[in-house]
């Protein structure tokens, strides 16, 4: 196995920071046994992968960018529901829910960059307030 991670590591020197070194970069840390740790739960054991440190700080900034996205994208359909649901939001859902939308309006110069379009989301967060409140 050392030869194979050898030979992607290669690779991964050779392309550089092209679209696929960091799908390349995370199966050689995968095929590595040292990134491993196990667990044992009930009668079982459990491998999980232990991703290094310095990549897990290294892509912080590209996961929060796409955290981010994936909000602005999944909150219309969170809208639908609960237009759908009518549930009446506890007081805690709701400041969250509040927060939520606020975030996205605050990110929404930035996610037009991005290509998200955070009017639908925002939209989306302006009719369930409305229902929330309407009488």
């Amino acid at each position: 196995m050392d030869n194979v991670r050898a030979e992607w590591s290669k690779e991964l020197d050779e392309i550089g920071s092209s679209g696929d070194a960091g799908f390349l970069e995370k199966i050689i840390l995968q095929f590595d046994k040292r990134n491993w740790e196990a667990r044992q739960i009930e009668s079982s054991v459990v491998l999980n992968f232990v991703e290094p440190e310095d990549r897990t700080h290294r892509l912080a900034a590209v996961r929060e960018e796409n955290e981010r996205h994936m909000v602005v994208l999944t909150f219309p359909k969170t809208c639908r529901r609960l237009i759908d649901e009518r549930k009446e939001m506890t007081q805690e859902e709701l400041e969250s829910f509040w927060q939520q939308l606020r975030n996205i309006a605050d990110d929404a110069e930035h996610a037009r960059t991005r290509g998200d379009v955070s009017e639908h989301a925002i939209l989306g967060g302006i009719a369930v307030l409305t229902m929330e409140y309407s009488v």
